[in-house]
């Protein structure tokens, strides 16, 4: 945490405030404890979220953990001592380096896209679905930065979107494709979990085992969970009960013949009341093999995504 001491970090745990993304003041205590980097560094006045100050490191710690919108402290011991608070951690091609005896002291789990981080924990909280990649916060693919946030890529042109349809909770690709993602938002009051607006289905030639299409029942072991997967099945159709806004029954999916790739999991928070694409990174192959539905203080949907096996050439 620094070189506070015992009273600075009780200072510093009493100053705990809500984690912003934006002007969002709402949200879970973030923990304010900060790491120095190896190295003296500092970043660009813009960047600053108030004047600089006259304080020792301690207080400059405090005054940034009493700041939602301060991700890092840079101090200098001087004298006489100086204080900077900015709204970003940075990174090596962002940082300025001033004397020597200077430090950037990293408000831990709060970097925004672009910024240093040393593991995934850092970049995840402010912006979900970043990454820690090469030190820097980035999206993990095929999610796309769009501004602080990431979001999921637009569905190729070749896509084909189905709406679930109210009437029978249901909603199916056509003949000749498979699902590659979804469309779901923020749930509405009283329901239990993130509704299926739309299932993103695609062209795929896939070849089937005999066994067909077979329904996939859900594997959760708890309440608050529903997941359907099948290492070898690609999903075809989603069945959700109360006109597609209450929990998933049935999904279908068709065998394959050939085994697929390993595994990969995207994860989507549905908490925007706009509709929100979750999808498999269909550009290089890959298919929806199971999808699961989380309840709980964050809703979210996870896809398992599979790489198809190279089509045989003819001939």
């Amino acid at each position: 945490m620094g070189l506070c001491g015992a009273a600075c970090s009780l200072l510093l745990l009493l100053a705990a405030v809500p984690l912003v993304t934006g002007s969002d003041a709402e949200g879970p205590l973030l923990p304010v404890t900060f790491e120095p980097l190896a190295e003296p560094a500092a970043l660009a006045d813009s960047e600053l979220v108030a004047p600089p100050a006259a304080l020792d490191r301690c207080r400059c710690q405090q005054a940034c953990a009493a700041r939602p919108a301060c991700l890092s402290a840079g101090h200098c011991p001087g004298p006489p001592a100086v204080c900077r608070l900015y709204g970003r951690r940075g990174n090596t091609s962002t940082w300025e380096w001033p004397a020597a005896d200077c430090v950037l002291l990293l408000r831990t789990q709060a970097a925004r896209l672009t910024d240093h981080c040393a593991a995934d924990a850092d970049c995840d909280r402010l912006a979900p679905g970043a990454v820690c990649l090469s030190a820097v916060c980035g999206c993990a693919p095929p999610l796309l930065a769009e501004g602080e946030q990431c979001v999921a890529a637009p569905p190729p042109p070749s896509a084909v979107t189905v709406p679930c349809d109210p009437l029978n909770g249901t909603a199916q690709c056509p003949p000749g494709t498979l699902a590659v993602g979804l469309v779901t938002k923020k749930p509405e009051q009283g329901s239990p979990i993130a509704p299926l607006l739309q299932l993103v289905c695609l062209p795929v030639q896939l070849q089937a085992n005999a066994s067909g299409e077979r329904n996939l029942t859900n594997q959760a072991k708890d309440t608050k969970t529903y997941e359907f997967v099948d290492e070898q099945a690609v999903v075809r159709s989603i069945s959700i009960e109360e006109g597609c806004l209450g929990a998933p029954l049935v999904v279908t999916a068709l065998a394959a013949a050939q085994p697929l790739g390993p595994p990969r999991t995207v994860t989507l928070t549905a908490n925007k009341p706009l509709p929100q694409l979750i999808s498999c990174h269909s550009a290089v192959g890959e298919v929806m093999t199971g999808v699961r539905w989380i309840d709980g203080r964050d809703d979210k949907i996870e896809l398992t995504c599979r790489q198809l096996p190279p089509t045989p050439s003819d001939g």
